[in-house]
């Protein structure tokens, strides 16, 4: 798929303030508002291409503003159900890619793309990075946790009912829903108390790609 079309058809979307990259491109000045740690930018409209469901996998890349070949690597080494895909979501994840950049100034992100059917970070914490981005593109989205329901004290205690004040006050992201999440390695601020939803005793399965700001590639790990 034309690299131009992809373009056109995501950021001519119509959401609140313009399309998803657009959208993206402007969130840092959203996350820089002192009460706000997050940023969810609605995916309703998206039209991905459905892709079924099939064997796990979890593929990871440091991905660069001046290297777009190592992205067209990295895509062939998805599953077979991705044939005639590929491309589509190379210049997507690209375009998301050079945004995200741009918001946040720095050359570099980390990508995981991944589908999983195993619970995965049940538990309320924060991310020890500068900012993620993560988008569920099929399953249940992430959860997460306003700061006026919420008791930091209660992070790393081994229990969610010490952390979230009401259970009935968790939010969460739809699917196709673009979350922009502060870390904390943001100068002074609180990252955002999330977790991912419980799966597994459903029987379900999330397809999903997160993208972390990188200042520093050779200070590893930066996943």
């Amino acid at each position: 798929m034309n690299l131009e079309l992809v373009s056109h058809s995501i950021q001519t979307t119509h959401f609140p303030g313009g399309g998803v990259v657009g959208a993206v491109r402007r969130s840092r000045k959203r996350l820089e508002i002192a009460e706000r740690n997050h940023v969810l930018i609605s995916g309703r409209g998206l039209n991905f291409p459905e892709v079924g469901w099939g064997r796990d996998f979890e593929i990871r890349l440091l991905l660069t503003l001046d290297d777009r070949a190592a992205l067209r690597k990295f895509m062939r080494m998805l599953p077979k159900r991705f044939d005639g895909m590929r491309d589509f979501w190379g210049d997507y994840i690209w375009l998301i890619h050079e945004a995200f950049c741009e918001s946040f100034d720095v050359r570099y992100s980390s990508l995981r793309f991944s589908q999983i059917s195993h619970d995965q970070c049940t538990l309320f914490h924060s991310d020890n990075v500068l900012v993620r981005l993560f988008q569920t593109i099929r399953g249940l989205g992430t959860e997460y946790l306003l700061e006026d329901n919420l008791n930091r004290n209660g992070i790393g205690g081994g229990c969610n009912s010490k952390i979230d004040v009401k259970s009935n006050g968790i939010q969460r992201a739809k699917e196709k829903d673009i979350l922009l999440m502060r870390g904390d390695k943001w100068v002074n601020k609180k990252g955002l108390v999330h977790r991912s939803p419980r799966i597994e005793e459903l029987g379900l399965k999330r397809l999903y790609f997160c993208l972390d700001a990188v200042e520093d590639p050779t200070a590893k790990p930066y996943y």
